[in-house]
């Protein structure tokens, strides 16, 4: 039974398979023809099919060669046009094509004399010929000026109307890429790419350029693929070399300064940063937006270590690059908070909430934080008072107060106005001590909470007569 099955569907495979060599030539060029417009690929498979039936026929290359260039496979396009146009020398239309793609490419030598050994009517295409090598000549003139302020309109003008006759001449669409960079005509220099990458793919200086372009948008991952890409067709490009390790250098480095500015490794973060950004203008501070985002992680470092004159210059720095860049005016308005400029802070956090309605909450905390700093400047330093930090722990404050305490305690000075001086200056300490000693105290005082203006436990002592002790 098994034996029967298996011959049954051996049967079938010779039948299906005589089925598929029994169509004829003409057949398979119907059946590509259909597939041209729709699926050039399954077009390319049908019409390989028929040049096996019949190596030596050159129309079938031709129309393999129309399926090859829906694909804009210009290289293999060349390959089947030529092997054709060499089974069949006297094939007008051939010439004619292949003269065409040639002025598109920017071939215009090979496309003269493809359009006029066609013997068609090619009046337009040798016209668009001839205007093509005249501005050529005339960007060349341009090159060899001296620059100025108008050379890169001048070259985008001429490079304009170069691509206008031949709309794949890499050369020129590199250059004009080159001149979008420059002026941070990004969409421009996109869609330049995407053209140049259709023509060639395997041109090494289109994926440098496309790295560059990549790196300005700050996809780093992609543009250490781009230079990759062009030293895989080129592997001593010094430019892709450059940029290849430059940009996976600044990779890492700043991989790492996200992981130590977290742990509050201020004057690491700042170190590796000042490095970075070296690499950065090395790299002729093509990517705006990471030039921003550094200077605005090396205001944050300066902040973490209250070095407010460096803080709010790097913020400036960032903002000059990038005066929408929502995070740098955070950092900015905290740097003021640190430089008692509280007012302009408060400034800087609505314009980080108006950049980033996202962050509302964080601005608003920002604020009431601005407030309380500019409110508790206003009053009584108590940690000034008793000469301590803000963080001081219990033991701290006793100490600082026993040793202010017995400083000044008025029985231990001479003299009327002395006295009078001292017991002013023990009121402040002692003050001080009643509120920080004590936890919700100080936490209210530390939020900004006049806890003294309602009843001042030390009044009596202003007015004289009290009882000192040093017991705790």
């Amino acid at each position: 039974m098994k034996k029967f099955q298996f011959l049954f569907l051996f049967f079938f495979i010779s039948i299906f398979l005589q089925s598929i060599e029994c169509k004829s030539k003409s057949d398979l060029i119907k059946e590509g023809d259909e597939l041209l417009s729709t699926n050039p690929n399954q077009a390319i498979n049908t019409y390989n099919q028929a040049i096996k039936t019949d190596e030596n026929d050159y129309y079938l290359y031709y129309k393999r060669s129309l399926a090859q260039l829906n694909l804009h496979k210009f290289r293999s396009f060349m390959s089947d046009i030529s092997y054709s146009l060499s089974l069949n020398p006297t094939f007008s239309s051939g010439y004619f094509l292949r003269g065409r793609i040639n002025l598109k490419l920017g071939r215009l030598d090979e496309a003269e004399a493809d359009l006029k050994k066609s013997g068609m009517s090619a009046k337009t295409q040798l016209k668009s010929i001839k205007q093509a090598k005249k501005l050529i000549t005339k960007y060349d003139k341009v090159l060899k000026s001296k620059p100025n302020e108008k050379t890169n309109e001048e070259k985008k003008k001429i490079l304009d109307e170069i691509l206008k006759l031949c709309p794949s001449f890499l050369k020129y669409l590199q250059e004009r890429i080159s001149i979008s960079i420059s002026t941070a005509d990004l969409n421009s220099a996109l869609f330049d790419l995407q053209t140049s990458l259709l023509t060639d793919r395997s041109d090494p200086k289109t994926h440098y350029l496309k790295g560059k372009v990549q790196g300005i948008i700050n996809e780093r991952q992609t543009a250490v693929e781009s230079f990759k890409n062009c030293l895989k067709y080129d592997p001593d490009n010094k430019e892709c070399k450059t940029e290849f390790f430059r940009t996976k250098k600044i990779m890492r480095k700043l991989e790492q300064v996200d992981r130590i500015l977290e742990q509050n490794q201020y004057r690491k973060t700042i170190q590796l940063l000042t490095e970075t950004i070296q690499l950065w203008d090395e790299q002729g501070r093509w990517s705006p937006e990471s030039g921003a985002m550094m200077y605005q992680k090396r205001c944050r470092a300066y902040v973490g270590l209250s070095e407010t004159d460096n803080a709010l210059k790097d913020c400036e720095s960032s903002l000059e690059i990038q005066d929408n860049y929502a995070e740098a005016w955070f950092w900015k308005g905290e740097a003021k908070i640190k430089a008692e400029l509280w007012d302009e802070a408060i400034n800087d956090f609505n314009k980080f909430q108006e950049l980033d309605q996202n962050q509302s909450q964080r601005a608003q905390e920002a604020k009431r934080r601005a407030e309380i700093e500019k409110k508790k400047a206003s009053r009584v330093n108590y940690y000034k008072v008793l000469e301590i930090s803000e963080d001081a722990t219990l033991p701290q404050i006793k100490r600082a107060y026993r040793t202010k305490a017995k400083k000044f305690h008025p029985d231990m000075v001479q003299g009327e106005e002395n006295k009078k001086q001292a017991e002013k200056t023990f009121g402040k300490i002692a003050e001080a001590y009643e509120v920080l000693k004590d936890p919700e105290k100080r936490r209210k005082y530390d939020l900004g909470e006049d806890l003294l203006e309602q009843h001042n436990p030390f009044e009596n002592f202003q007015n004289g007569g009290f009882t000192f002790n040093f017991g705790f």
